[in-house]
């Protein structure tokens, strides 16, 4: 499990390098480190000891996410929200579609009531680059 996490991690670092920007740059929250700062919300840190375990869906879903591929993280968010209803999940499959530049589908999935924990962070999107 530990070294198909480390090859995940290392060829999703090989497409970040590879592949240009494919999020929407006309967010503020995607520049720099305000995403890694504001927007992710998991922990998937080693330990001996974990407070919350993470499934290796939710493991995987999550670590896309946190390196901004959106287009392969995106599903699999929307399946964690759909068989766990998973309110992270939700929230993350919502930044992933405004990222892609879906923001019809991005806000409608914004304004759900299992949402509202996440309003200051979905406020974020209210800052436009232009």
């Amino acid at each position: 499990m530990a070294a198909a996490s480390i090859v995940l991690l290392l060829v999703a670092v090989w497409l970040i390098e590879k592949r240009e920007k494919v999020y929407n740059v006309h967010y503020a929250i995607f520049e720099d480190k305000q995403f890694e700062n504001e927007l992710i919300l998991h922990s998937t840190k080693r330990a001996i000891k974990q407070d919350i375990i993470l499934s290796a869906d939710q493991r995987k879903a999550y670590e896309l996410y946190g390196l901004m591929l959106f287009e392969e993280a995106s599903p699999l968010l929307l399946k964690l929200w759909n068989t766990k209803s998973d309110t992270l999940a939700l929230f993350s499959h919502g930044v992933c579609e405004m990222g892609l530049g879906h923001e019809k589908t991005g806000r409608q999935i914004f304004i759900k009531s299992e949402l509202t924990r996440y309003q200051d962070k979905i406020r974020k999107f209210d800052k436009i680059v232009k």
